[in-house]
């Protein structure tokens, strides 16, 4: 029963107060830019939701949180890969099949070779998808993690960090996060319920679906 509204610009959203504030959200572009409109969005008692980043670094985004915070308003963060078709296809044919038990996400970062320069912060990286991606598929919350990572100076830093982790989520699905530099970035997704079995292909941007069985695999499905 909710209604649409197309403002032309975030003037015109931050000052309109002819909709009812509980109905309201903004869907808006993140990184540079994005922090000012935000801002004065949040200020107005508008829910945010932004497309990944939310800032062009992490001061930004704690300026969004307390905004938030200080006006009894939420933020939501968008990360495309989560809501890709494609993805939550693979996810709900797995789930058919039986709960999850494992899922595994996989990025290999083009850090080897070249300048290997960064283009700006790790909220604009592409590690923060594969672990929201893990979390998505997993279907709960981390209760705790075991891994290693680059060193305390990366994690301290803006850069993309590299890692590797063990989780364990509250529903008692098991994840596994492997990052690590290589010469060529691409992408794997493994994901195994009591029944079925999901790995990505072309670099996630597909998926085959196997049915499993007592006695072994019963072959891949489109």
């Amino acid at each position: 029963g909710s209604e649409m509204c197309i403002r032309d610009s975030f003037e015109n959203i931050a000052g309109d107060v002819g909709v009812d504030l509980e109905d309201v959200a903004l869907f808006a572009g993140g990184g540079v830019g994005a922090l000012q409109p935000a801002l004065d969005c949040l200020k107005a008692g508008k829910h945010l939701f932004i497309e990944k980043p939310p800032g062009a670094d992490s001061e930004e985004t704690r300026q969004l949180l307390a905004a938030a915070e200080a006006n009894d308003v939420y933020v939501m963060v968008g990360l495309q890969r989560r809501f890709a078709a494609v993805t939550r296809e693979a996810v709900r044919r797995v789930a058919e099949k039986g709960p999850v038990s494992l899922a595994t996400t996989t990025f290999n970062k083009q850090q080897l070779g070249g300048d290997c320069k960064e283009f700006s912060t790790t909220l604009w990286n592409d590690v923060v998808h594969i672990v929201d991606l893990l979390r998505y598929m997993a279907g709960g919350n981390v209760k705790w993690v075991f891994g290693e990572m680059e060193s305390d100076v990366e994690a301290a830093g803006e850069g993309d960090l590299q890692g590797n982790g063990y989780l364990v989520f509250d529903n008692n699905v098991r994840g596994y996060l492997r990052s690590t530099p290589c010469g060529v970035t691409f992408w794997e997704v493994d994901v195994i319920g009591e029944k079925g079995r999901i790995r990505s292909v072309a670099d996630a941007t597909d998926f085959e679906l196997i049915r499993l069985a007592p006695g072994g695999r019963r072959g891949p499905v489109s």
